[in-house]
This record gives structure tokens, sequence and C-alpha cells, in this order.
């Protein structure tokens, strides 16, 4: 799993799988389990876009929430990055 996150821009995730995910993640970095901290690390560090109508708060990682324009933001937020 270590090398395939290595080896990506950045994820895509609906709101509940970013809420679910974010729980998780953003504590596992202090894991006593070496590979999952290792994963947590890549895992926190990746761009997490995050497709929501809702405000959902987007504090775990670096984050953007996409709204209805997602094609628009999308190229938008490969430009800023």
């Amino acid at each position: 799993m270590a090398d395939v996150l290595a080896g990506i821009d950045g994820m895509f995730f609906g709101r509940v799988a970013y809420e679910l995910l974010a729980q998780h993640w953003s504590a596992a970095e202090h894991s006593i389990r070496a590979v999952e901290a290792r994963q947590a690390r890549l895992m926190n560090a990746l761009p997490n876009y995050v497709r929501s109508r809702s405000a959902t708060a987007t504090d775990w990682g670096p984050a953007r929430r996409m709204g209805d324009a997602l094609p628009h933001e999308v190229a938008q937020g490969v430009s800023d990055g």
C-alpha cells in the first residue's frame, strides 16, 4: 500500500469517506506498528479532494472541497499545485 501511495499525486473522496478516513489516518501516524505509521505519513501528506455540496470541514491533510463544478475545480487545483 505504501508503494501505491508514494506513486499518486492526490486522492478523491466523497464527504463520508473523507470524514471516516480522517478520523483514522490523522491519529495513525503515531501508531506503534511501523507499517501503519509509514502509510499514515503518506496518507496525511497527500492532497485530498472532497466531493461535497455541504459545508465539509477539510482539516485532514492538505484538502480542498469540490462542489458542483468538479471538472473545472479539478483543473484549477492541478494548475495551483
